[in-house]
């Protein structure tokens, strides 16, 4: 009688470190893989990309312009506080750090002989340089 309590309590402590070794196995992998911030954070990228424009002014010909858009996905959050009574948010947006001015050459109408030749006018626009995840 007392060695089938010795064996049943030892049964019973051996079943109680295998499920502790296999909670402290796999739980954290769990904890990890459901963290919703860490799976946004690794797709998080920001990058100035070439764009084709069509450059469209009002008596000129159009012209398609290659330059640089800023394309990607940011971060942005709303999640209970630590209190859990209020929420705590954020919101990124994939913008130009750094931009350069590009002199686009179109061929227009001239107000001063409208039936004439066309002249050429130089318009300026922007291309990104630099993108990355900035407060919206």
């Amino acid at each position: 009688m007392l060695f089938s309590f010795f064996r049943s309590q030892f049964c019973q402590n051996m079943l109680f470190v295998v499920k502790i070794v296999l909670l402290a196995i796999f739980v954290p992998q769990v904890i990890q893989s459901r963290n919703p911030f860490k799976e946004a954070l690794n797709s998080v990228h920001c990058e100035a990309r070439a764009y084709t424009l069509n450059v469209q002014v009002v008596d000129c010909q159009p012209r398609k312009v290659a330059i640089n858009a800023c394309i990607g996905t940011c971060l942005s959050y709303a999640a209970p506080s630590r209190t859990g009574n209020r929420l705590a948010s954020s919101c990124t947006c994939c913008q130009p750090t750094e931009m350069k001015s590009v002199s686009v050459g179109l061929w227009c109408k001239n107000p001063a002989n409208p039936s004439g030749r066309l002249v050429e006018y130089f318009h300026t626009i922007k291309s990104a340089t630099e993108c990355s995840c900035v407060s919206c």
